[in-house]
């Protein structure tokens, strides 16, 4: 125990190390991050898969809820404005072609059924959020790939999520329906980000209160918890309410009327400075135990 705990200690060291090396070099501090954990892992054997149970799962949902929620926060309606026709676009063209190609090599490789075969193209056809995320924020990329890169990584999940679980069901049921799989993917899209516009109006209005709480600056990472869970017991994807929660209490100074009174009495609250570098360090964090 006492060695894990030293080693988790040096490892945020040099995290922090890398992160400054990054800065001097523009190498990653995540491809860095991944690199120890390939040597303390495959090579040298010191930590296993199984060490993690299933805290590992755990772990990987709450980074990607926690990075999507921070990475939403960092961006204005007027990027997003110039990104996101181009961003579907990409979206929709990387992961068919993809998964596509994957779908036909799976199929040639292992003479498996159509349905099994697709079903393999749609869980490795995407792109994972919260291992672009992270890296997307430590290079130098222009305002607009920045936001197309970040929605695509986002929506990606959500299409890996739907078509692998109808191509299940096709699987089970021993028919295909492209036309429900479809839909299921316009619903998750669009009611999980509803969910979160909704939930970030709600919570804006609450801060105020809030806040005069003591210790509360977790109480926003808790409540995006919730959000999430109750959106994925919905059936809808607990990501992209996340995302759209970041994204509007980012730009909520946007839907404030001065000339309508109602909206006036709301008062709603953003973000401070101080909360913001707390949702960074706690990314920061999680991204160091998620890389390695």
């Amino acid at each position: 125990m006492a060695s894990t705990i030293l080693f988790i200690g040096l490892l945020i060291f040099v995290a922090h190390l890398l992160s400054g090396l990054f800065e001097k070099t523009t190498v990653p501090d995540v491809l860095l991050l991944m690199v120890i954990g390939i040597i303390i892992g495959p090579i040298a054997g010191i930590v296993r898969p199984e060490d993690f149970g299933k805290v590992g799962p755990l772990i990987t949902t709450i980074a990607l809820i926690v990075i999507l929620f921070a990475s939403g926060i960092d961006l204005r309606f007027s990027s997003i404005r110039k990104a996101i026709g181009f961003s579907f676009i990409i979206t929709f063209l990387n992961f068919f072609a993809t998964g596509g190609v994957l779908t036909i090599l799976f199929r040639l490789l292992t003479g498996c059924s159509w349905v099994v075969a697709l079903m393999t193209g749609s869980i490795i056809g995407g792109i994972s959020s919260v291992v672009v995320l992270p890296i997307i924020r430590t290079i130098k990329l222009s305002e607009k790939a920045h936001t197309i890169l970040f929605f695509e990584s986002a929506m990606s999940d959500v299409l890996c999520i739907v078509f692998t679980f109808g191509f299940l069901k096709a699987y089970e049921l021993g028919g295909l329906n492209i036309t429900g799989i479809a839909q299921k993917v316009l619903l998750s899209l669009g009611l999980a980000s509803i969910i979160g516009l909704v939930s970030a109006f709600f919570w804006s209005f609450l801060l105020r209160i809030i806040r005069r709480v003591p210790d509360n600056i977790f109480t926003t990472l808790a409540y995006i918890f919730v959000i999430y869970g109750i959106t994925e017991l919905l059936g809808y994807s607990g990501a992209i309410s996340a995302l759209a929660f970041g994204i509007t209490l980012a730009n909520i100074r946007k839907f404030e009327y001065k000339n309508f009174k109602p909206a006036e009495r709301l008062q709603l609250s953003e973000f401070t400075t101080v909360e913001k570098g707390f949702f960074s360090e706690v990314v920061f964090l999680l991204k160091i135990f998620f890389f390695v």
